[in-house]
């Protein structure tokens, strides 16, 4: 495993639109290992592939440190599609492409995500 650099505000990459994975291959099986090790190493909780420099639609999530989701496991999720959304809370975030900046976001309340996990099985949640 490596760690990635990240892609800083303003890096073109940040902007584009990311590609979806046709099949799980050894490249995205590596770029999901070095993305984990990328955000542990930089202390996030979530990373997408665009802010290590890649195109590839996929984020991996780790919450366990936190006291109400320590028990869910470690996620990767391929192509992700928000099927639905509804209400709204805001919450401070941070982000690791902008560093030592922390602001209110505003997101929904509740999700319904269709993806494909890290053995790119078909998920709704």
């Amino acid at each position: 495993m490596s760690v990635l650099p990240i892609s800083l505000y303003g890096t073109e990459v940040l902007r584009q639109r990311a590609k979806p994975v046709a099949a799980l291959s050894d490249e995205i099986v590596r770029l999901v290992m070095d993305m984990f090790e990328t955000m542990h190493n930089a202390s996030g909780i979530g990373l997408a592939a665009t802010q290590v420099g890649s195109t590839q639609r996929v984020i991996v999530l780790d919450i366990s440190d936190m006291e109400e989701t320590k028990d869910l496991a470690p996620m990767v999720i391929i192509n992700p599609e928000i099927v639905s959304r509804e209400g709204a809370w805001v919450m401070e975030e941070g982000c690791l492409s902008i560093p030592e900046v922390r602001d209110d976001v505003e997101r929904a309340e509740n999700i319904r995500l269709r993806f494909k996990d890290g053995q790119f099985r078909e998920i709704e949640i």
